[in-house]
């Protein structure tokens, strides 16, 4: 009986905790529970407790957000490029983009099975891959740049001059 009521008042007092914590972090999203999407809710869950527990699991999903805006941010700023290019980039990006899952799935599967986790690392990886973005994006467009007519009609006058 004694052990019974124990368990009772830890678990209790694990989510009254885990409830204070939660209401401190007004980032965090209370997951909107359906029937028909159960699982996504208690993914939710779990995932919300993870971050209240851990704040490394709650910064490396804020950074992959972070990131993940930003190559879209770059993805649009590239839909500028010519056609090969523009094809190219987004090709790019979405690797890119998958490169970002992978490191935050990675480092939170770890943090879910106890291991500890260098979030920094973690972060500081993925922001190196959306500095390589940019430097991808802005060689693309140098290389745009370069390939594009002056605008005062000297291209056409060399292609005329050389007409039988």
């Amino acid at each position: 009986m004694t052990n019974k009521l124990l368990a009772t008042v830890m678990a209790f007092a694990l989510s009254g905790a885990l409830t204070a914590r939660a209401s401190q972090d007004l980032h965090l999203a209370q997951p909107a529970v359906h029937a028909s999407s159960l699982p996504a809710a208690l993914k939710q869950v779990a995932a919300t407790a993870t971050t209240a527990l851990d704040p490394t699991a709650g910064s490396i999903r804020q950074a992959y957000q972070q990131d993940h805006d930003a190559l879209e941010h770059l993805r649009q700023q590239g839909s500028g490029l010519g056609s090969p290019a523009h094809q190219q980039f987004n090709q790019l990006i979405g690797a890119d983009q998958a490169q970002l899952l992978a490191l935050e799935k990675a480092a939170l599967d770890k943090i879910a099975a106890g291991s500890a986790v260098n979030g920094t690392a973690t972060i500081a990886q993925m922001a190196a891959i959306v500095a390589q973005a940019q430097a991808s994006l802005n060689q693309f467009q140098s290389q745009a740049s370069a390939t594009k007519p002056n605008g005062n009609g000297a291209g056409k006058t060399n292609g005329n001059s050389q007409k039988p």
